[in-house]
């Protein structure tokens, strides 16, 4: 029973704290009645400190993710970088999703701080993660902030194709509320690139571009007229007066 035991605990990430406790006193329960209590005490002690360190990080996922919904995006980012160091130890490997959650908000937040390299390096390491494991809804997440990231970069063929992925993504769950944010970041992406969707009788959207402002005829006769009475030459060129 005793190398079961120590494979079990082995095996089981940090994150599962409160089997491994129960492995653990089982383990120990059995070295105790073998005699060996020093190993006995060692085992339950590697235990309470598993379970401690899995509430720390616990406590501060949960930090992180109310400092980003008041908007406290410097302590955000303070405590997602804490979330991903501590993540990087051994034990904590098999349980990604504390860090996923952590390269998700720095990835939005440096993208409202306009820090657009270190933004898609995190959406890019959320986007690797989420393949590897193969967790959809963070895969779309990520495909749709870099179509943001793209599209502040002004590489609007680029935001398309990431938009497009995320839409693909977002059309396997069957939550309304997905597909609308997704076609309501599509139309803030058209909007940004100068392109409106707009409905058709042919098709369910179709690209059209926006017309710009341009100032009535009448106007631009009233300004040319006063631009005649009055130094044409310190006027605007298109509203000179064309006999000056």
């Amino acid at each position: 029973a005793v190398p079961h035991a120590y494979r079990a605990l082995d095996a089981l990430h940090a994150g599962r704290h409160r089997l491994r406790r129960m492995v653990a006193i089982n383990l120990a329960t059995i070295l105790r009645t073998q005699g060996d209590v020093e190993a006995s005490r060692a085992v339950l002690a590697a235990a309470e400190a598993s379970a401690q360190a899995a509430s720390d990080l616990d406590a501060l996922v949960l930090q992180m993710e109310q400092q980003f919904r008041h908007g406290q995006l410097i302590h955000a980012a303070r405590s997602a970088r804490q979330v991903l160091q501590m993540t990087e130890q051994p034990e904590w490997q098999k349980q990604p999703l504390a860090r996923l959650q952590a390269h998700l908000f720095l990835g939005q937040i440096f993208y409202q701080w306009n820090e657009l390299d270190k933004a898609e390096a995190h959406l890019t390491n959320l986007l690797q993660m989420s393949q590897r494991l193969g967790i959809l809804i963070s895969e779309m997440a990520a495909f749709l902030y870099l179509a943001l990231v793209a599209q502040a970069r002004v590489d609007g063929e680029n935001a398309q194709t990431q938009l497009q992925k995320g839409q693909t993504l977002a059309a396997q769950f069957e939550m309304p509320r997905v597909a609308e944010e997704t076609t309501a970041l599509g139309a803030h992406l058209a909007m940004m690139a100068g392109v409106w969707p707009r409905p058709s009788a042919g098709a369910s959207s179709t690209a059209q571009k926006l017309k710009r402002w341009r100032p009535p005829t009448t106007m631009v006769h009233r300004l040319r007229a006063r631009a005649c009475k009055s130094g044409a030459a310190k006027q605007p060129k298109r509203y000179r007066c064309w006999s000056a």
